[in-house]
């Protein structure tokens, strides 16, 4: 695990999720999740966005 760096899971023995959130010099905040099925229809999805710390910082106050 990077220094700087947040993992999280959830599953509920049907949907998970895996949260990877990392600080990166360049990039800002780098968020990945990736959403699935235990019963594998049309799944997992894996998505990644950039976010400024500030953007950030709004989306958890709001």
């Amino acid at each position: 695990m990077r220094e700087r760096e947040k993992k999280a899971h959830y599953d509920d023995s049907y949907y998970f999720e895996d949260y990877d959130i990392h600080l990166d010099n360049r990039d800002g905040l780098v968020v990945t999740l990736t959403t699935g099925s235990y019963s594998g229809q049309g799944m997992p999805i894996k998505d990644t966005e950039h976010v400024t710390v500030e953007d950030f910082r709004l989306a958890i106050i709001a």
